[in-house]
């Protein structure tokens, strides 16, 4: 076949399409995509919002009495604002190839770059913004209990028993399962399949399981003391909001919470018996687990005394009911393990507890720059092209500026319906 020259819209379009296929093996794969064909409707800067309706959710009553209660809007929002790409140079010659060596030479290495960005960025989103945690942080599972138990939660947290969750593992916690479950004697096919592979199985223990490096590796909180709640607290919103929770107890100076601190809280004389648990979000019914609270942002503290943006809010009561009772005043706070350990982290999630958008970028190239955006039909990712000449060559003209670039951003839509796994 005679070279062809390549046209640049064809080769941005090629790039889109494979990146969409292969945006992720286990995390991005897993997340909602509804949002993506109202933002596709336009171009976008970086920044741009967009809130979405969530699902009602109302109290059950009895008798025959009509008792009228308020509806209540709940929003999420989607912000894109944040970006990936990669910039190089290509000259002219090398424009004209076939579009076998194209796709080898440029497109491929173009997409895995940009996936290398997307890809961990993704699972820690999900991993930092998930309402349950099973398993012990340093210990990777090597038997099914962490796993069932992390569905368990989220069956008692109102998933249908008959939906099949994700769960994102790295090639450590497969490892660590087949070694620990290569005794079991059934379900025989199973054991023997795995071993024959060195990994675990794609569905068992009713999940379907995806295998994914970039399952994070994050670094807990640093703390010291006997942190407690400061005064008693409850705020409304549950699920769907956030919430300042007053501590103190820290040993003063000596520490520093991050995006990767989860905690748990107990009552005024016990750290594991009583305290904030969860509800069923329909019966309201106490799961009798203690709910697993998110800190949202980086804080360091001077004094012993920390206020700190935290997810769930904490809703005793009402339609957005989340747990049994307030935090109260002198509540034990437990930090999931220990000052400053390193986690590795996967999860079990559904495909709506978390979204992914990938949004056209606005045209604004600078006089004599072209400008290509595509977006691969099915997985709604978008991708622009940007080409200049390269002034400050010695040879102008003959080397061409790229950039590849794709405007994307995450949102919450039901972070009660995932779980990290501890590892």
């Amino acid at each position: 076949m005679a070279n062809v020259h390549i046209n640049p819209q064809v080769i941005t379009d090629m790039a889109a399409l494979v990146l969409g296929k292969q945006i992720g093996q286990g995390f991005m794969r897993n997340m909602s995509k509804n949002l993506t064909p109202e933002f596709a409707k336009k171009s976008y800067k970086i920044g741009d919002t967009c809130q979405f309706y969530k699902a009602y959710r109302f109290e059950g009553t009895s008798g025959v009495v009509y008792k009228k209660q308020r509806v209540v809007d709940v929003f999420g929002s989607a912000t894109v604002d944040q970006m990936a790409g990669v910039h190089f140079q290509w000259g002219i010659v090398e424009k004209t190839l076939e579009v076998r060596e194209a796709m080898e030479l440029y497109v491929e290495p173009v997409v895995a770059a940009i996936r290398g960005k997307l890809a961990p960025a993704a699972a820690l989103y999900c991993t930092q913004n998930a309402f349950n945690s099973a398993g012990t942080p340093g210990v990777a599972p090597t038997g099914p209990l962490t796993y069932l138990t992390a569905k368990d939660i989220l069956v008692e947290l109102g998933m249908d028993e008959e939906v099949l969750p994700n769960l994102v593992v790295n090639r450590r916690m497969s490892s660590a399962f087949v070694n620990g479950t290569t005794a079991f004697y059934n379900p025989m096919n199973v054991i023997s399949s795995q071993l024959k592979k060195g990994e675990i199985t794609d569905n068992l223990m009713g999940a379907n399981i995806f295998r994914d490096q970039s399952c994070p590796v994050v670094t807990n909180g640093v703390f010291s003391g006997t942190p407690l709640v400061n005064g008693l607290q409850s705020a409304e919103g549950g699920n769907n909001a956030t919430m300042m929770l007053n501590t103190d107890g820290w040993g003063s100076g000596a520490t520093t919470l991050n995006p990767n601190t989860k905690f748990t809280i107990g009552s005024a004389t016990s750290a594991t018996v009583g305290g904030v648990n969860s509800v069923h979000p329909q019966t309201r019914q106490d799961t009798g687990r203690q709910q697993v609270i998110s800190v949202l942002q980086d804080i360091s503290d001077t004094t012993g005394a920390i206020n700190m943006l935290v997810a769930p809010a904490l809703t005793p009561s009402g339609q957005h009911q989340n747990v049994t009772g307030p935090a109260v005043d002198n509540a034990i706070i437990t930090v999931i393990g220990t000052s400053g350990q390193s986690m590795q982290q996967g999860v079990m999630m559904n495909k709506d507890s978390f979204g992914f958008l990938s949004v056209p970028l606005q045209k604004m190239p600078e006089a004599g720059v072209q400008c290509y955006v595509s977006t691969d039909p099915e997985s709604g990712f978008s991708l622009m092209h940007t080409m200049g000449s390269n002034g400050a060559d010695p040879n102008t003209g003959m080397s061409i500026n790229h950039r590849w670039d794709t405007l994307y951003g995450f949102y919450k839509n039901l972070p009660e319906t995932a779980c990290v796994i501890q590892a």
